[in-house]
């Protein structure tokens, strides 16, 4: 998971990435695993109001950066199930 992919899915998402890896890093050649989550806090934009809307036009905006990223990683997609108001 290099700096500049990191940094390019970051500036283009809000999602929270971690990868699993060992401490020597993973086999040349051998994908890593992603772990996105993906919730109403990565769904939402700073000042938007958290409506079924905004959620969907975030998710669009946010699927070209997964579709690049699951190019090269195994990506598990995951969501939160935080307190409902």
């Amino acid at each position: 998971f290099s700096s500049a992919t990191a940094s390019s899915a970051s500036s283009a998402t809000s999602t929270t990435t971690s990868t699993t890896t060992s401490s020597s890093g993973p086999a040349k050649g051998k994908k890593q695993r992603l772990v996105v989550a993906v919730g109403g806090n990565a769904l939402q934009r700073r000042g938007d109001r958290l409506t079924i809307e905004n959620m969907l036009k975030a998710a669009a905006e946010m699927a070209p950066t997964l579709a690049m990223l699951a190019k090269e990683h195994e990506l598990v997609l995951t969501h939160g199930n935080g307190p409902q108001a």
